[in-house]
């Protein structure tokens, strides 16, 4: 998120760009709680923390617990990822493979898969299944334009992403 306030791309592959982004973030480091990528929703459910970057499945699970929350969308744009299905070429049992993914593209399956993760629910077909109160939490911005879908870097752009990111969590905690 420090590459989208300096106005480059999550995906930048500049090192001096990602640099910059790590200089930002040990600037902010002092007023960072904690770093976490599991359960994170529980510190603002909680109180213990106001404000807080959470996936998606975290931020229903909170809207759940709490509907009085907010959620706040960065006017820099979000980051976007998709969970998918893949089977590999080479698979020895393809054909079970293929009998999952089509067992969880059930419109019903899907609807428990949504309500189980609390990720976004791509299958229309599942929407009527899902419960009212789980609808209520599924929220996007009204504007996607921002919206970036995060790729793949090189190694060496890896390297740095992974040293700055290092960096940053000494000086948090």
């Amino acid at each position: 998120m420090a590459l989208k306030t300096l106005g480059y791309s999550y995906n930048t592959e500049e090192i001096e760009e990602i640099e910059q982004a790590g200089e930002k973030l040990k600037q902010l480091a002092a007023n960072v709680r904690l770093i976490s990528d599991n359960d994170t929703q529980n510190f603002i459910i909680t109180g213990e923390a106001s404000v807080g970057i959470l996936y998606t499945s975290q931020v229903t699970t909170a809207l759940l617990e709490r509907p009085d929350l907010k959620v706040v969308y960065p006017e820099e744009g979000i980051g976007f990822g998709i969970m998918a299905n893949f089977i590999p070429s080479n698979a020895p049992h393809a054909d079970a493979a293929y009998a999952f993914i089509d067992y969880i593209l059930q419109p019903e399956i899907s609807a428990a898969c949504y309500e189980y993760m609390g990720y976004y629910c791509t299958n229309k077909a599942a929407e009527s299944y899902i419960r009212d109160e789980m609808k209520e939490a599924i929220i996007m911005p009204d504007d996607l334009g921002n919206m970036e879908m995060i790729q793949p870097v090189s190694a060496d752009a890896e390297e740095h992403y992974y040293r700055i990111w290092t960096e940053f969590k000494d000086a948090v905690e």
